[in-house]
């Protein structure tokens, strides 16, 4: 089934880079305390180095949108952090080429 995910991309210092959103298939619907892993894409491609937890990320919200067709559920998972922004940028980049998912920058 695909959920959309929703989560935001930040540095260990503190600077909030972007968030990602848009649908991932799973096999189960997740709840509040599971873990997704986005360690690997659906390619067996690997995440990018420089984050914390290896791309292993809680589920925090579940938001139902009735009379939705797409997505009527939504996940909204714990924040990923990495140590610069460059690799913040890169795990932008992995996630829409490698998930299909959509990145939103924040500016600067």
């Amino acid at each position: 089934m695909k959920i959309r995910i929703d989560f935001s991309v930040s540095t260990s210092g503190g600077d909030a880079i972007g968030h990602i959103e848009g649908g991932v298939d799973f096999v189960v619907e997740p709840v509040i305390g599971d873990t997704v892993s986005l360690m690997f894409s659906p390619a067996g491609v690997g995440i990018p180095k420089g984050h914390e937890l290896g791309g292993q990320l809680k589920v925090e919200e579940r938001v139902f949108s009735p009379g939705q067709k797409e997505y009527p559920l939504t996940l909204m998972l714990s924040d990923m952090v990495t140590e610069t922004r460059k690799e913040a940028m890169d795990i932008l980049a992995y996630m829409e080429s490698e998930f299909g998912l959509h990145a939103n920058f924040y500016d600067d």
